[in-house]
């Protein structure tokens, strides 16, 4: 099997099953689809509100911060690559963060690394609900740990229009 992954907008790489799919190896295996859960994030920048689903079942809600001004969350498809605890949760990515397959239309470089979107936890919850962030989507510190306990790397996240 080998999968397109975008890299930065406009590049991307073909890559080849290996052993970080192993969760995608099914073969000679039942598959019980009464066990399957499908997970979803959905972002409304605009009304600055998260929702988790489970198929057609809200499993969360909350508020959301995002992109201001010159760094605006771009709106699209996405998925988790990443979960990340910084060391300390006070911090400006709160308690967890996970990295998102999309990147900053606007940014080429973020805090050394390739200006990579995100979804993380927050250490001024009064922030939730405006365009603060240079393009990532921030929720509170018990929103993003929920969703650390409870979602997969892998799971799709959808950033409206």
């Amino acid at each position: 099997m080998q999968v397109r992954q975008e890299l930065r907008p406009g590049e991307d790489a073909l890559r080849t099953r290996g052993q970080r799919l192993q969760d995608a190896e099914l073969r000679g295996r039942a598959l019980d689809l009464a066990s399957v859960h499908v997970h979803r994030v959905e972002i409304d920048p605009e009304a600055f509100t998260f929702a988790v689903f489970d198929g057609d079942k809200v499993l969360r809600t909350g508020k959301v911060a995002t992109g201001e001004g010159g760094t605006p969350t771009p709106p699209g498809r996405f998925y988790l690559t990443e979960l990340i605890k910084p060391p300390d949760p006070g911090g400006d990515y709160g308690a967890y963060a996970f990295g998102l397959s999309g990147h900053s239309p606007t940014l080429k470089t973020f805090a050394g690394g390739p200006g990579q979107l995100a979804v993380h936890g927050t250490n001024k919850a009064s922030a939730l609900g405006g365009r603060v962030s240079h393009g990532c989507v921030r929720v509170s510190n018990d929103d993003i740990t929920w969703m650390a306990q409870n979602l997969a790397i892998g799971t799709p996240v959808i950033v409206r229009n």
